[in-house]
């Protein structure tokens, strides 16, 4: 299990400033541009970030250097689930997929 604190490290290192990591579209919320699209995924050293949910990180199982779950619980729109990832490195990016729709992949990049 790793905390909140080392994926911040590890997700940073190589790019001292990144704070997020996110898709087109997360990177332009972060930046604070208008967003036209509901496919929004940002990953914070604490949380994952949608259109329309967030989700706190609870614990990360695996090496987040190979491959590994990160469990979070999340709430948006009324709700509250718990719900995971996989996550793993594809070059400098990390690809990212919810563990019950490993179909949905989607590629993020230090957002700066």
């Amino acid at each position: 299990m790793r905390s909140a604190l080392t994926i911040l490290l590890v997700l940073g290192a190589g790019t001292a400033q990144a704070q997020a990591w996110g898709d087109e579209a997360g990177c332009q919320r972060v930046r604070g541009e208008q967003v036209l699209t509901d496919s929004v995924f940002i990953l914070w050293p604490d949380r994952i970030e949608r259109h329309e949910s967030n989700c706190q990180i609870k614990e990360i199982d695996g090496d987040i250097n190979l491959r590994a779950v990160i469990t979070v619980e999340c709430s948006g729109e009324g709700e509250t689930w718990d719900d995971q990832y996989g996550i793993t490195p594809v070059g400098d990016d990390f690809a990212i997929w919810p563990v019950g729709s490993p179909e949905f992949i989607t590629e993020l990049r230090p957002c700066e």
